[in-house]
């Protein structure tokens, strides 16, 4: 399944920027962390509770931060979406591919 960055037309860049991060923040948790079987809290339980995500495509959000780096980065309240500068053009259309989950969405329950 693909989940893609879905904003109006005409909004502001920074709005952009902050809804690509948090597609690439639920992909890096499930990526890093909840479906990687390498990483020291692993449980192979507790990850089937969740969509586990296959890639990122929203951009390279830091040089050589690690994934805690930049969420302290990205999510401090004095961060400002308006003063950040991508170091590379960040995709036109952001999004993520994630395993296929059957169902209905919340909001048409």
């Amino acid at each position: 399944a693909i989940k893609v960055c879905k904003l109006a037309k005409d909004v502001k860049a920074t709005a952009k920027l902050r809804s690509a991060f948090i597609l690439h923040r639920e992909a890096q948790w499930s990526l890093q962390w909840i479906h990687n079987s390498e990483h020291k809290s692993y449980s192979k339980q507790k990850a089937a509770l969740f969509a586990k995500y296959l890639e990122d495509h929203t951009g390279r959000w830091s040089r050589d931060c690690d994934f805690d780096e930049e969420r302290v980065t990205f999510e401090s309240a004095e961060f400002r979406w308006d003063k950040f500068k991508p170091m590379e053009t960040m995709p036109e259309f952001p999004y993520v591919a994630m395993e296929y989950v059957p169902g209905r969405t919340l909001h048409s329950a």
